[in-house]
């Protein structure tokens, strides 16, 4: 097949974007394209909540770290009282999660199903767009433990921690659900997180609720970042993974981005084979 991945050639000014790809269901991908919007979902539904467990794990180490660089800010109460409520009860948190590459087997295996997709978005746009930070995850426990003390070390002192308590919170809410096992390395993954008082005040949150979507038998707790009339000029590709219908699939994908006022979004099909 002429379209297969391999066999197109991407123009230079592609090459050169900052594009991040968001692995999704076929249906994941009828419900992004038509809400107009990123579905941010509830962690405790994750794949594999083991990743926020991990997070979790490492946050209780950094004592040590904390006491070597800044032994004053080690000894406060309300640090103390943060890091334990967040690595002993459950996080309640809502994350969109994207990949430096947009065809990646094990995203495909992962992430996707069978005939999964995955979909560029140009970084900066929705880094400006949505106004909040897409955060790098870090699969290394001193990296983790680095990260966390640096921003500590840098934003809170005693005197402003107490007023600050809530912002504390958050900030290691996000380091936690941005750290994975070593293993995961390949996935070079990134994310956007909400906390539920995000949801209550962002105002790219649409209506500022939770939904829910059918996944597995369960109903998923999500919320959507809208991106509205400027999703036109912020996905810029689409990939259709493994699939035995790669062809029928690309002629669908690309009437369905056309009808939605998405012609210029390009339609890739994965160089990973598919196997029954």
């Amino acid at each position: 097949m002429r379209r297969r991945g391999k066999r197109i050639r991407i123009s230079r000014s592609l090459q050169m974007s900052n594009i991040i790809y968001h692995y999704t269901s076929a249906e994941g991908f009828k419900g992004i394209i038509q809400s107009k919007a990123l579905w941010c979902s509830d962690v405790r539904y994750l794949n594999d909540y083991q990743e926020v467990v991990f997070g979790q794990q490492w946050l209780g180490k950094i004592f040590p770290r904390m006491k070597r660089d800044n032994p004053e800010l080690a000894k406060s109460i309300i640090i103390r009282r943060a890091v334990r409520k967040l690595t002993s009860d459950e996080i309640t948190a809502f994350v969109c999660s994207f990949c430096s590459k947009g065809d990646l087997l094990s995203q495909w295996r992962g992430y996707a199903g069978i005939s999964g997709l995955s979909l560029g978005f140009d970084t900066n746009k929705i880094r400006e767009l949505v106004n909040i930070d897409i955060i790098p995850v870090v699969y290394k426990e001193d990296q983790l433990a680095s990260n966390i003390v640096s921003a500590i070390n840098k934003n809170y002192n005693l005197k402003n921690l107490e007023k600050n308590r809530s912002k504390l919170e958050f900030n290691l809410v996000k380091q936690i659900l941005a750290s994975k096992n070593s293993a995961f390395q390949e996935e070079d993954e990134s994310r956007i997180v909400l906390t539920v008082d995000g949801i209550n005040s962002h105002p790219r949150v649409r209506d500022n609720k939770v939904l829910y979507r059918s996944k597995g038998g369960l109903l998923v707790p999500y919320v959507e970042l809208a991106l509205d009339d400027a999703l036109k000029d912020t996905l810029r590709e689409v990939w259709i993974g493994p699939s035995p219908n790669a062809g029928l699939a690309w002629k669908s994908i690309k009437e369905f981005l056309a009808y939605n006022g998405l012609r210029g979004v390009e339609v890739r099909i994965s160089s990973a084979p598919y196997r029954t």
